[in-house]
């Protein structure tokens, strides 16, 4: 992680959390947290695991949704860690926050790909 510019000085790097947002998750690791960098004004997770760290925007300025975004995260990175696919490229941000409008888009592009696949005889919504 970025140190400051000078040894001597109070200015951090852009890229350094914040010391005052820096916020565990509760009933998860110490090693799991949400923060805020000077860069950004979202939220980022960054964990902890396996000698490397996780870090990712969560690409929320709401600290609830980050809460929950956080948690999807984890379960992500523990479970492509059990399944040895870490190092497998992500085509998609665990830690993003998942409204309505997108699930539905992902429900719509998902029922289209069964219907061009033949695994559905029609398009409920037509």
């Amino acid at each position: 992680m970025p140190l400051a510019l000078e040894p001597d000085a109070h200015e951090r790097h852009r890229s350094v959390p914040l010391q005052e947002t820096m916020t565990r998750i509760p009933g998860y690791p110490r090693k799991l947290v949400i923060f805020k960098i000077p860069a950004s004004s979202y939220w980022w997770v960054r964990y902890y695991a396996s000698a490397r760290v996780f870090k990712r925007t969560t690409k929320t300025e709401v600290k609830r949704d980050a809460l929950e975004a956080a948690k999807r995260f984890y379960d992500d990175i523990n479970l492509r860690l059990h399944n040895g696919s870490i190092d497998a490229p992500l085509d998609y941000n665990p830690a993003e926050v998942m409204t309505f409008a997108k699930v539905a888009k992902m429900l719509v592009e998902s029922e289209e790909a069964k219907y061009k696949r033949g695994q559905q005889p029609y398009l409920a919504w037509q």
